[in-house]
This record gives structure tokens, C-alpha cells and sequence, in this order.
């Protein structure tokens, strides 16, 4: 699971930047699975936002095909693209919307945690994303 620490935000969008690359191969926060929103109530501070892996999947909850599931052997939650039809109840129940709607796909997507090696984390420079071990 990956650990946010807002406050360390300098709102970069280095992070996006290498999880479009590592989704799509190509330079562009429209591709990737984690995003750098402005922090309304405080002015100059930024808030990432993806798939936390909740204990309790609010985002599975309604989904009609069952495509959301928590893998059994990495704890993560994981999204079959095969099965999502892209209705979207996913990001309608994340209290975060971290799921995203591929538009080229027409899939719901999140944070795969790169296979275990987040190339988020490693591009945060100023250290607000950390790998919870």
C-alpha cells in the first residue's frame, strides 16, 4: 500500500507523470492512475490521490460484474478489465474517486501498484508517497 503525506505535496505531478509512463507510455496525467488535486481549504498545498486498497472495498460494493477483488496472496484490491463493463459505480462509491474510466478502453481502472514497485514513490522527490511495508 502506498502512505500519502499531503503536507509533503509540492504538487509536482512527478508522480503522474511516471504512472502515465509506466500505463501508457506516454507523458500525460490523463493516463495515469494517480492524481494531483489543489487542496481547496488551504491554499499552496496539494492532495495525491489513488486506490488506498481499503480493508472495506467501498468500491466493490455495487459493482454488477464483479470485477473488483482483494487479491489473496498481495492484500491488494485488484480491477479485472475483462469483466468491468465501465459503468462506473466504482468511482461513485470511493470516498476518494480514485478508480478512473479508461476512455480509450471504456474500463474503470486503479493503482496497480506497478507489480509491487511503485514507480510513483520512486519519483516523489519531496517524499510524500512512501511504500507501507
Amino acid at each position: 500500500m502506498i502512505i500519502v503525506q499531503e503536507y509533503k505535496c509540492t504538487g509536482c505531478r512527478a508522480c503522474e507523470f511516471a504512472c502515465s509512463f509506466k500505463q501508457k507510455q506516454f507523458f500525460h496525467y490523463n493516463y495515469s492512475l494517480i492524481r494531483v488535486i489543489k487542496n481547496k481549504k488551504m491554499e499552496g498545498f496539494f492532495i495525491p490521490i489513488l486506490c488506498f486498497h481499503c480493508d472495506e472495498m467501498y468500491c466493490a460494493k455495487e459493482c454488477p460484474t464483479d470485477a473488483i477483488k482483494r487479491d489473496s496472496k498481495t492484500g491488494l484490491v485488484t480491477l479485472d478489465k475483462q469483466l468491468c463493463n465501465g459503468c462506473g459505480s466504482c468511482l461513485d462509491l470511493c470516498p476518494w474517486s480514485a478508480p478512473i474510466i479508461d476512455d480509450g478502453e471504456g474500463v474503470a481502472k486503479i493503482c496497480d501498484f506497478c507489480q509491487g514497485d511503485p514507480l510513483c514513490v520512486k519519483f516523489c522527490s519531496p517524499g510524500a508517497l512512501l511504500v507501507k511495508k
